[in-house]
C-alpha cells in the first residue's frame, strides 16, 4: 500500500496521497487543537514565503489576484469554525514580543491607517450593527475610556454650577446594555447623553434614529434620557435644558 512517505517517515515531494482527500470533522479538530498556541520560526515563516512565491511563479498558486476561483470552492470541504476553546495558552510568549518595527514600516501603517475614507469607515462601522454585547461586555470594553473634549466641557459645566449629575461613561453604570454618558445622583431616573452628530452618523442611518433607539431602552427600565449634541453644549442652554434656569 502506497503511504506517500519514504523510509523515514517523511513526506515524498510530488506524492498525490491525499490528493482529493476530505478529512473528517474529528480530524479538522485534532489538527485545529494541534496547531492553538503553535508559534512557528521566523526560519520557518520564511521558508513557506519563499514555497509560496514559488508556487505562485510557476502558475501553481494564485496570490491575491481578483476573480481567482478559491482552491475549495464546490470540493464539499465545510468551513472550518474556530473551536469555542481555542485560546492563547498560558506560559507561551506571544510572537510579537519585544519585536521592534523599522521606521519606514511604522510610517507605511500609520499612512495606511490615516488614509482610510469616511465611506469605508461607515461600511465598517455599519457592518457592525446589530451585534448584541452584554451588559457585562459592554462595561468591560468602556472601563478605561476617558471622558472626551466634549464631556468634559460639559462636566465643566456640572461642577461650576453644582449641578447633581456625575460622569458614568466609562461603563461605571449601565441601564440595560446601554452606558450613558451622565446620570443624576439625587434618585431621579435621568441620563444625559453628550455627542458629536457627525460620529453617530457612522453608527446608524440618522442621529434622530440613533436617540430612539437609546431612549426605547432607557424607558424600558424607567429612565428618561436628555440628549445635547456639540452645538448644545453651552452653559446657558444646559441649564435651561435640565430645567435650572
Amino acid at each position: 500500500m502506497t503511504t506517500g512517505r519514504d523510509a523515514k517517515g517523511h513526506f515524498i515531494k510530488g506524492s498525490k496521497i491525499n490528493q482529493g482527500r476530505v478529512p473528517s470533522a474529528e480530524q479538522r479538530r485534532k489538527q485545529a487543537e494541534a496547531m492553538t498556541g503553535r508559534v512557528e520560526s521566523d526560519e520557518h515563516k520564511d521558508k513557506i514565503r519563499v514555497a509560496m512565491v514559488k508556487a505562485a511563479a510557476e502558475g501553481r498558486l494564485k496570490i491575491g489576484i481578483k476573480g481567482s476561483v478559491p482552491w475549495n470552492k464546490g470540493n464539499g470541504v465545510k468551513k472550518i469554525r474556530f473551536l469555542n476553546d481555542a485560546k492563547f495558552k498560558k506560559g507561551l510568549i506571544p510572537w510579537n514580543k519585544g519585536k521592534s518595527w523599522p521606521p519606514e514600516m511604522i510610517e507605511k501603517m500609520s499612512v495606511a491607517h490615516k488614509n482610510i475614507t469616511d465611506e469605508t469607515r461607515t461600511k465598517m462601522s455599519k457592518a457592525k450593527i446589530g451585534i448584541q454585547h452584554s451588559a457585562e461586555t459592554v462595561r468591560k470594553m468602556l472601563t478605561r475610556r476617558t471622558p472626551t473634549s466634549l464631556e468634559m466641557k460639559f462636566l465643566g459645566i456640572i461642577e461650576k454650577n453644582n449641578l447633581p449629575y456625575k460622569f458614568v461613561g466609562d461603563g461605571s453604570f449601565m441601564i440595560g446594555r446601554k452606558n450613558p454618558d451622565f446620570i443624576n445622583i439625587n434618585r431621579e431616573k435621568i441620563a444625559i447623553e453628550v455627542y458629536a452628530r457627525y460620529y453617530k452618523l457612522r453608527h446608524a442611518e440618522t442621529v434622530q434614529e440613533w436617540k430612539e433607539e437609546r431612549q426605547k431602552v432607557f424607558r424600558e427600565y424607567g429612565w428618561e434620557a436628555i440628549f445635547f449634541d456639540e452645538t448644545q453644549v453651552k452653559e446657558k442652554n444646559v441649564l435651561k435644558q435640565l430645567g435650572i434656569v
